[in-house]
């Protein structure tokens, strides 16, 4: 399972009734640390589709969620466990951060509800 690309309308519905955690990549088609992460992030995402939602929000094409979720920069990867953020990051990690994003988001949907917040 590769990287879904979202859209901006009903963002935040859709986080709330995803079945697991989400990492969302927010990009922009301009952004060369983007494109890089790319195929990082869709590698990570073949490895952890079944514990983890990754989504993709190409920041120009979203005008109301895009620029607000990568204020800071892009690229911005958000985690996500019950609709609700649990961190950000901007930039293009390496691939032990990523690796660590995503498991971190595996312990915190093993923990329950008690995992989430900031």
């Amino acid at each position: 399972m590769a990287m879904l690309p979202v859209q901006d309308l009903a963002l935040e519905a859709t986080l709330q009734m995803a079945p697991m955690p989400v990492l969302l990549a927010v990009v922009s088609n301009g952004c060369p640390h983007c494109v890089a992460l790319k195929p990082r992030l869709a590698a990570m995402a073949n490895k952890y589709h079944e514990n983890v939602q990754t989504w993709a929000l190409v920041a120009e094409e979203a005008p109301v969620h895009g620029p607000a979720f990568a204020a800071d920069g892009v690229p911005a990867l958000l985690g996500f466990v019950g609709g609700q953020p649990v961190w950000r990051h901007v930039g293009a990690p390496d691939n032990t951060a990523l690796s660590a994003m995503f498991d971190d988001l595996v312990r915190r949907r093993a923990a329950g509800p008690r995992a989430v917040g900031w």
